[in-house]
């Protein structure tokens, strides 16, 4: 397969997977106004904006290493501040509950390890809890 080919095929699963987070978005409704219950929507969003990947690629099945710290962070928050069991959480992830499990565990392992990515969750999780 040429690069051509393949960078066609890589467009049309972004824009597949950006209809799907429209579809998402109407079924997870409008960001959480302060104060209210945190949905994966706006963990998914903070986590965007933090780490520098969009959410259509973090929900995508693409396993590429500069995407692994963002899904692997939402994962973690979402199990940690919401009331979703992992299999909730993988439906709107994308994944099934043992995907989610390994994903928390790689990313407390991430955690534990790295001063930087632990910083950035905590800022992550301050703005949702609106500290």
């Amino acid at each position: 397969m040429s690069d051509r080919s393949t960078i066609g095929l890589m467009r049309d699963e972004l824009a597949r997977l950006t209809a799907r987070v429209a579809e998402l978005e109407a079924k997870l409704g409008p960001d959480t106004p302060t104060g209210g219950p945190i949905t994966v929507r706006a963990i998914l969003d903070e986590v965007s904006a933090e780490f520098g990947v969009p959410v259509p690629e973090i929900l995508s099945p693409w396993r590429e290493a500069r995407l692994l710290p963002a899904r692997h962070a939402a994962m973690a928050l979402a199990k940690r501040l919401t009331k979703l069991s992992l299999p909730q959480i993988g439906r709107v992830m994308r994944r099934d509950h043992t995907t989610v499990l390994s994903g928390i565990a790689a990313h407390e392992r991430r955690e534990a390890t790295s001063p930087e990515i632990a910083a950035r969750v905590r800022a992550v999780s301050q703005r949702l809890r609106g500290a």
